[in-house]
């Protein structure tokens, strides 16, 4: 049986974190799909949260009280057999290339903000608004345009 996560579920669209309640489940204790885990609480509601796999609860990574952004390891659950070392290698790799959601949103917008910049500003040595010069590039290609194509459209 493979390993699988588990993750701090997303309850609705400005939900960004959740903290973790208090643990429904130990660990060692089989789980089946459907089973509640663990409780989470957001700014504005408190549920629990379904295990979607079955299995044993091998790992609860987040700890009672603890705050963690949405997508976040919050627990691993796999057969018997399954090694320790290969799940701690699991988390260490989820743990590894986790990236909050609200983090890579920043980076949009900060990508999206220098963009903006490099547009508004004044070109080089050129002394000219790149703004403008698109807007004048746009104007000639619009004038070369056969209107009876326009039209047809």
């Amino acid at each position: 049986m493979p390993i699988h996560m588990i993750t701090m579920p997303k309850w609705g669209l400005s939900m960004e974190q959740g903290q973790v309640n208090g643990w429904l489940k130990a660990i060692g204790d089989k789980v089946a799909k459907g089973d509640e885990i663990l409780d989470v609480e957001t700014d504005k509601i408190s549920s629990g949260v379904e295990c979607a796999f079955d299995g044993i609860l091998r790992r609860q990574i987040a700890q009672e009280g603890e705050t963690l952004p949405v997508g976040a390891l919050v627990a691993v659950v796999a057969d018997a057999e399954t090694a320790d070392a290969e799940i701690d290698a699991g988390v260490e790799a989820f743990q590894r290339d986790f990236v909050p959601a609200s983090a890579e949103a920043g980076s949009r917008s900060k990508t999206r903000a220098s963009r903006q910049d490099r547009i508004a500003t004044p070109a080089q040595g050129k002394g000219r608004n790149l703004r403008a010069s698109a807007l004048r590039m746009l104007k000639r290609r619009i004038e070369r345009l056969d209107p009876h194509f326009i039209l047809s459209l």
